[in-house]
């Protein structure tokens, strides 16, 4: 039988073995990042999670390195750590522990922000949409779905008398994606605004839903919009709303959407979301079913569509783009004023044009030609945002949560343009 000082000198043995396995894995990351040994793509927030990996395993290390010197000088861990029972049980917690810290760790990069969510289901027409009552994380952060299928309290589709009612029509900017709060969306924001101003009740309803073009939204709006009888409708239109239905096997694409992609069971959905592990699973799982990495593959295809949209504008791909969209978008105007709904069409600009104050405009160029065809109210954000950037010395960064997806600050700033935009073009009044 070992004698307990045998045992104490195993007990704190383990720990010390376990803080040199973590040193050696982060010694072996450490060479990985000196050499460039990773993939050139990582999926969206992989390089944000790529930053956390060395602290992480150092932070184990000196953990465990600590618990092995407290289990040789402290007395009473020193009498517990002699324990034959306690010495079986610490050895089975570490046999789990140790690869599993090691994996969520080491995983996170290749796993990036987006985790598989419930919140998503199938639609006949409009392909996906949110599922209403559906509780889960989204962009990292934990989301609602009310009754009806939006982000956000539930408005009855019956409107009280005094109201004024503006319906929001948008893809994941206006659902605030990667927001904690529905509160901090401009579409709410933009309620005590419009309240203030012009001495009424304001209501607003939320309809962004994530990957939405102009198609998809003039289908919500004749289907469900109309429904809330709405004053006036905001439609909320950003740069991938010309290049990215054509992702979509329905416009020749290769799937049937990156949120359906990333739909899963409540369950998969709650244990993705805090675990590295899991997600890589699902992530494999996907490769498997498509032949490929779906993530990656519409990350690169909508930079390129993108690009090409920018620079290769006499392309045949960017023609049928914008033709194709601004097709859309007409039929969306003219089922408008037969509803006699009035319309503020708003670009939400990208956070390069902000990074790059010479960088194209042609999205707006478009649209700002299109729309006033159409003697419908356009607002290009790109001005007001860049106004408040210069006058308040903030960065693109206190704006943007990412490359198009807003902060609270940001979201603030949009909102105040809105409100005074619907106002100066009285679209709605008391």
């Amino acid at each position: 039988m070992n004698s307990p000082d045998s045992q104490k000198i195993n007990a704190g043995s383990l720990f010390i073995f376990s803080a040199l396995i973590f040193f050696v894995v982060s010694i072996v990351w450490g060479i990985i990042l000196l050499f460039n040994l990773l993939p050139e793509k990582l999926p969206f927030g992989g390089a944000d999670q790529l930053k956390t990996v060395f602290p992480g395993l150092l932070v184990q290390a000196f953990l465990f390195a600590g618990l092995g010197i407290s289990a040789r000088i402290i007395p009473g861990l020193r009498r517990f750590a002699s324990n034959n029972q306690v010495l079986n049980i610490l050895l089975l917690i570490l046999v789990l522990y140790l690869p599993i810290s090691i994996l969520e760790i080491t995983l996170a990069p290749f796993v990036g922000d987006d985790k598989p969510t419930s919140i998503f289901t199938h639609d006949m027409k409009r392909i996906w949409k949110l599922k209403p009552n559906a509780e889960d994380y989204w962009g990292g952060q934990i989301v609602k779905i009310n009754n009806k299928g939006l982000r956000g309290r539930e408005v009855e589709y019956g409107k009280p008398e005094g109201v004024i009612r503006i319906l929001y029509l948008g893809d994941s900017v206006t659902f605030g994606y990667r927001l904690i709060n529905d509160e901090d969306c401009f579409p709410d924001k933009t309620e005590p605004i419009l309240e203030e101003n012009l001495g009424c009740e304001i209501e607003t309803v939320n309809a962004g839903i994530g990957g939405y073009s102009p198609w998809q939204e003039h289908l919500y709006l004749i289907e469900e919009g109309v429904k809330y009888n709405p004053d006036a409708v905001v439609l909320i239109l950003v740069l991938n709303d010309f290049t990215q239905k054509f992702m979509l096997t329905r416009f020749g694409g290769f799937w049937e959407g990156y949120q359906l992609a990333m739909n899963s069971t409540y369950l998969m959905g709650r244990l993705s979301a805090h675990s590295n592990i899991m997600s890589f699973i699902k992530k494999k799982i996907l490769e498997r079913r498509f032949g490929f990495d779906p993530v990656l593959r519409a990350e690169d295809n909508e930079f390129t569509t993108t690009s090409d949209f920018l620079y290769q504008p006499d392309s045949k791909q960017v023609q049928l783009a914008e033709k194709t969209t601004l097709e859309n978008l007409e039929k969306l105007l003219i089922d408008c004023r037969e509803m006699n709904l009035p319309l503020l069409a708003v670009f939400f600009p990208p956070r390069f044009q902000l990074e790059n104050m010479d960088a194209s405009h042609r999205p707006q160029e478009i649209l700002g030609d299109f729309f006033t065809k159409m003697d419908t109210p356009f607002l290009d954000l790109h001005p007001g945002i860049a106004k408040r950037m210069n006058s308040s010395g903030l960065k693109p960064e206190h704006l943007y949560l990412d490359d198009i997806h807003p902060t609270s600050l940001g979201n603030t700033i949009a909102a105040e343009e809105i409100a005074q935009a619907l106002m100066k073009h009285e679209l709605i009044a008391p």
